[in-house]
């Protein structure tokens, strides 16, 4: 292990970076950083914790499943890169926070793994920083949803599966990009990913049910609006604006509903608004089931 400083960026102020890289734990003893209250250690500056090895020696360290502990640990600017934390056992341990608008209300808890990922791939174009950081992202995603998943702090397990789908859209991309080229390579790419990037923005993955349920609000209004614009549903009184904006939310509520709890008659409506009738009785329940996932993916834990 060593540590090191870097040149202070400015007088009085130094930047830390801690270096376990290549370090090798449990051989002889199990290693636990705790803090004394969350957060505490490793608050400020950088650590390296790539390629480092933790070792499965003696039958004692295999049962306590944990020869490496972090508790009350800022993991927010940690480096985990070619390292296997499933023998690491995570305890109210702090990630790096991320603003994401279609998840969680807008932030996710991430690897700073990640973060090192996007800034690289925004300086260096082509595959190379992706074949780099995307299997590994994975992998170290995967075992974080599944420790999580199992020590019972299920907040974080929708947060890391988050991570886990958004690096196998990437990854999806780029197979496409190494198939075809040109024209073709941006259709199929398209439609292959399709899929997955309309689970992302309508749901974070299944897992915003906040998100989902705004959605389908925001079809039912939108499509209400059509209907107003196309004077649907008509009434035999000549009512207000009004009026008839609240027939036509009334009539796209009607058209959206799983129940099909059924306010208006459907007789004298246009080809227009029959059109719009029956692309929102798809896309609300479609929206509506994406919801429904969500709402079970959060509390079914």
């Amino acid at each position: 292990m060593s540590n090191s400083v870097s040149p202070p960026a400015e007088p009085g102020v130094y930047l830390f970076l801690i270096n376990f890289e290549k370090t090798t734990f449990g051989f002889t003893c199990k290693t636990v950083f705790r803090g004394t209250e969350p957060g505490q250690v490793f608050l400020e500056g950088t650590v390296n914790f790539k390629n480092v090895l933790i070792s499965e020696y003696g039958e004692e360290y295999e049962k306590r499943k944990g020869i490496l502990v972090f508790e009350w640990v800022n993991l927010g600017q940690t480096e985990f890169l070619n390292t296997d934390i499933s023998k690491i056992k995570f305890r109210d341990a702090t990630w790096d926070n991320q603003y994401d608008l279609f998840m969680f209300g807008g932030w996710r808890s991430r690897l700073h793994d990640e973060k090192k990922w996007r800034n690289e791939r925004a300086k260096q174009k082509g595959q190379e920083v992706d074949n780099k950081y995307l299997t590994q992202l994975s992998l170290l995603y995967r075992e974080l949803k599944k420790h999580y998943l199992e020590s019972g702090e299920i907040h974080l397990v929708g947060h890391f599966h988050y991570g886990v789908m958004n690096v196998l859209l990437r990854q999806k991309e780029n197979e496409q990009l190494k198939q075809f080229s040109g024209l073709r390579q941006k259709i199929k790419k398209f439609f292959s990913c399709f899929w997955l990037n309309l689970y992302k923005y309508s749901s974070g993955f299944g897992e915003d049910y906040a998100l989902a349920g705004t959605w389908v609000l925001a079809l039912l209004i939108v499509f209400g609006v059509i209907y107003f614009v196309c004077g649907v549903p008509k009434e035999n009184s000549n009512p207000s604006a009004l009026v008839q904006l609240a027939n036509s939310l009334f009539y796209s509520f009607q058209a959206g509903t799983l129940s099909r709890v059924a306010f208006y008659k459907e007789m004298n409506i246009g080809l227009s608004a029959r059109f719009f009738h029956l692309l929102e009785s798809i896309l609300v329940p479609a929206q509506f089931a994406f919801f429904v996932i969500a709402l079970r993916n959060r509390f079914r834990r």
